[in-house]
């Protein structure tokens, strides 16, 4: 079932929202720093990327699109018909 249209708390947070949540997350900075060293020795970093993904940003992503125009394997034939109804 779609639930399209406006609603009440749905749409994409402000940006002064935005600034807010970026400025609670910075008193975490030295924390995250230190589990991240921790969690690189341990060989789990999965928590601290979705983390430094909304602290830092995420990095830009690149995709690589290759368009291919395919070319009919058929051939088309126009016929005349004009020319025999006026003989």
């Amino acid at each position: 079932m779609s639930w399209g249209g406006k609603r009440i708390g749905s749409g994409r947070k402000t940006k002064s929202q935005e600034l807010q949540l970026i400025e609670e997350l910075s008193m975490y900075d030295e924390l995250a720093v230190k589990t991240l060293i921790d969690g690189i020795k341990r060989g789990c970093t999965k928590s601290l990327q979705l983390w430094f993904n909304y602290r830092l940003g995420k990095p830009t992503e690149t995709q690589n699109v290759t368009l291919v125009q395919e070319q009919p394997t058929y051939e088309v034939i126009v016929l005349d018909n004009d020319s025999e109804s006026t003989n």
